[in-house]
């Protein structure tokens, strides 16, 4: 699901994929002996180009027929969304 128009929101997307680094591998699993980044690491990662560009996330849920769903959106500034739902 998404707004109607998406134009501001793509163009603020493409500006925050540009300044994305990679988020650092600061666990370790020893089962399968590898590295992996927690949430915090990739949020650390997100949230100043995510803001600085005029985008959030939000999380919210839905429950129908006894199933439950996390909807997460991507906002701009601009009112302009995408929505999923899973």
């Amino acid at each position: 699901m998404k707004s109607e128009n998406t134009t501001k929101l793509v163009e603020a997307l493409v500006k925050v994929q540009g300044q994305l680094k990679s988020a650092a591998l600061t666990k370790k699993n020893d089962h399968f002996n590898s590295k992996y980044s927690t949430i915090e690491d990739v949020w650390d990662v997100c949230r100043k180009p995510l803001s600085e560009n005029g985008l959030a996330i939000t999380q919210t849920y839905d429950s129908a027929e006894g199933v439950i769903y996390l909807i997460t959106t991507l906002r701009h500034v601009s009112d302009q969304w995408i929505e999923s739902k899973m």
